[in-house]
């Protein structure tokens, strides 16, 4: 009776550990797909924005309308780098054993950001403003910045032909580049939003944004 029980006991140990190991494996698996495919994005992504350079200084050279052209390639870059950001995994969410992985995307991520952030300002200041940049500069686990960023959300589906909305975890240190833009953009407050170059260091209402998103895009 003894060693019955104990025989349970070791099977039920043997099959409580074989299903733990084996959903260990299934979620390293499963970031490691999410891994793979975010990076394969942010490949893709990199080579899109190559090309736009390339493509603007053939066209100026050749003498050829540079706006008209390349106005389409802004839209394509601002599509796949919003679904890069909805697809990157936050550390909380991965169960990564290796976390430089992740910062490495990420840190990708948000050079991509800054760059296209750039390539932005240049159009607009050679083809008259059609897209308005809003960064907000975030705190993870921040009510404030989760309320913030929903309103964004928001404001984005409103006026989506002209927004482009670079969202930047302020916190995130392993990126020399985030420390830059918050003593640019004088970030000290969890949650802040910066547009027109003006930052705001409070939570803007859907109706204090509409306005000065409003107020931005009349000057264009």
């Amino acid at each position: 009776m003894v060693k019955t029980k104990r025989k349970m006991f070791v099977t039920s140990a043997i099959i409580t550990l074989v299903v733990f190991i084996t959903g260990v494996l299934l979620g390293v698996s499963l970031d490691n797909f999410k891994e793979n495919e975010v990076l394969t994005e942010l490949k893709y992504n990199e080579l899109d924005t190559q090309s736009y350079f390339l493509e603007e200084k053939f066209v100026n050279d050749a003498g050829q309308n540079v706006c008209d052209i390349l106005n389409k390639r802004i839209d394509s870059l601002k599509y796949r780098l919003v679904k890069i950001g909805s697809e990157l995994p936050s550390s909380e969410e991965s169960s990564m054993s290796n976390k430089k992985d992740l910062d490495y995307l990420k840190r990708k991520y948000t050079l991509s950001e800054v760059q296209f952030m750039m390539l932005l300002k240049e159009f607009n200041k050679n083809c008259g403003r059609k897209y308005l940049p809003i960064l907000f500069f975030y705190t993870k686990d921040d009510g404030v910045s989760r309320d913030q960023g929903l309103v964004l959300t928001w404001l984005n589906e409103m006026f989506k032909d002209s927004l482009v909305i670079l969202s930047f975890d302020k916190d995130f240190t392993d990126e020399p580049m985030i420390n830059t833009l918050k003593l640019h953009y004088n970030i000290n407050s969890s949650s802040t939003v910066v547009i027109g170059e003006k930052s705001y260091h409070k939570f803007l209402s859907k109706d204090e944004l509409k306005k000065i998103v409003e107020q931005e895009l009349s000057y264009s």
